[in-house]
């Protein structure tokens, strides 16, 4: 898998279920041309690999695909790394909420679900 120096890479590791409707769909290799000028590398180790011209543009495909590929599993939180080009090069740890709808955090810490976690909050009428 080549990259380029200059391109955002957000990298992470499905969940089995997601996977497996993503094989249903074309399963793994590179997939490319996608929006934003995005490439998506599905590796059959359930390693996905997202590199894009902005983070913007490549949590928008991550969000995409997790869409599709979560739509039919329980609320999930899924670690990821940002790796930023230079000047501002870094690596940055984030966590991907799918299906409480899809939010990206920066954090190493997980994410709670309190909602699905704990059950619905009672409505309190006024």
């Amino acid at each position: 898998m080549s990259l380029t120096p200059f391109a955002f890479r957000l990298s992470f590791l499905l969940p089995a279920s997601f996977m497996r409707a993503i094989m249903r769909g074309g399963g793994s290799g590179s997939h490319t041309p996608c929006r934003e000028g995005c490439t998506i590398t599905i590796l059959m180790n359930y390693h996905v690999v997202i590199t894009g011209p902005s983070r913007e543009a490549v949590f928008d495909q991550a969000a995409r695909l997790l869409r599709i590929a979560g739509k039919d599993s329980a609320p999930v939180s899924i670690a990821a790394v940002l790796c930023t080009p230079a000047p501002l090069s870094g690596r940055d740890n984030w966590s991907v909420i799918v299906n409480a709808d899809i939010a990206f955090s920066p954090t190493s810490m997980p994410p709670e679900l309190p909602f699905f976690e704990h059950g619905p909050a009672l409505e309190v009428e006024a």
